[in-house]
């Protein structure tokens, strides 16, 4: 009887310790699948702070999953002291962009063609690409360092507003 359980308790620690194992494997498995999901890098740290704030990102390491940002529709961050917004062209959806009274030097929007309005004001803008924004309805760029600008690609633009700028330059020959 005694030898009984013995054999017994064995089989249930060998038991207990292979549960333990596949246990340990599948944390495994669930944080190498995870690390492996496509990533965007956004190497402006004010810029990741600011998709934390509005909850597209949960830890500040220079990247978030695309997953969470490709239905985005609308980003509002002004005034977040923003000086590069790479990672911007894999918001795909993207429609509304507010990046007024941030630090950006340069605006490069031409990988988000659904964008309908861009407020970047009060900035220090010396460099805008608009092109493939075929239906951007309301551009707002004032209060930069524009020497010109390309809206050749904008023909649906209602309302324009480059005041403050050093503008040498416009072109809508479309």
């Amino acid at each position: 009887m005694k030898k009984t359980r013995v054999l017994l308790y064995l089989c249930f620690i060998c038991v207990l310790s292979n549960c333990s194992s596949d246990s340990n494997d599948s944390s495994d498995e669930i944080e190498e699948t995870m690390l492996q999901q496509p990533r965007t890098a956004i190497p402006d740290e004010a810029f990741e702070r600011a998709l934390i704030e509005l909850n597209f990102d949960d830890v500040e390491d220079g990247s978030v999953l695309t997953k969470d940002i490709e239905l985005v529709t609308s980003l509002v961050m002004n005034d977040k002291s923003i000086s590069d917004l790479t990672g911007l062209e894999d918001f795909p959806k993207l429609e509304n962009l507010w990046v007024n009274d941030n630090l950006l030097t340069s605006l490069d929007v031409s990988q988000n063609p659904l964008l309908k309005f861009v407020f970047a004001e009060n900035n220090m803008l010396t460099n805008v690409t608009l092109s493939n924004l075929t239906i951007l309805e309301k551009l707002e760029l004032s209060d930069n360092q524009l020497t010109e600008v390309d809206l050749s690609d904008n023909s649906l633009l209602q309302l324009l507003s480059l005041v403050n700028n050093s503008l040498t330059s416009i072109d809508i020959s479309s």
